[in-house]
């Protein structure tokens, strides 16, 4: 690559190298609208690929397998899948809890209470708090299952 000492020399180089490759899109940008652009997609990465669809078991696969391929590249770092789909289901299943399982799951599980503490926070024995984080979390999995199912 040869050595340029402006700007737009500088794009207009690195323009001529990546045209030698096909099938990749790519653009130049400022770090203000590059956080802007971040900021609108949701997404805080320098590259990010994202997946549209209906069915979650495609998606999922799809998702596997590009991940597989990223992680295959030189210089890769970080790679990783942001699964939207299963954490809607977990926040539609934690906010069908009932009203006392939901809140000892989140002082237990969340902001990690010891159920003692949790205890004095509720004004139950100890016991009561044990049980009832187990039926809390029974409650859970069925709920978010019960979402699972519905969207595969």
């Amino acid at each position: 690559m040869e050595t340029v000492h402006t700007k737009q020399a500088l794009i207009e180089a690195m323009d001529k190298e990546l045209a030698k490759i096909p099938g990749i899109p790519y653009s130049f940008t400022q770090p203000m609208a590059m956080r802007l652009d971040e900021t609108v997609s949701g997404v805080k990465a320098d590259l990010a690929i994202k997946i549209f669809g209906e069915d979650f078991k495609t998606l999922d696969a799809l998702g596997r397998q590009v991940l597989r391929s990223v992680s295959q590249v030189r210089g890769a770092a970080d790679e990783q899948i942001e699964r939207k789909l299963e954490i809607k289901a977990l926040e539609k299943a934690l906010g069908s809890l009932s009203p006392e399982n939901r809140e000892v799951l989140v002082l237990a599980r969340l902001q990690e209470l010891k159920y003692a503490e949790i205890a004095a926070v509720m004004e139950i024995s100890v016991g009561a708090v044990k049980v009832r984080v187990h039926r809390a979390i029974n409650q859970l999995k069925e709920l978010y299952w019960q979402s699972e199912t519905q969207n595969k």
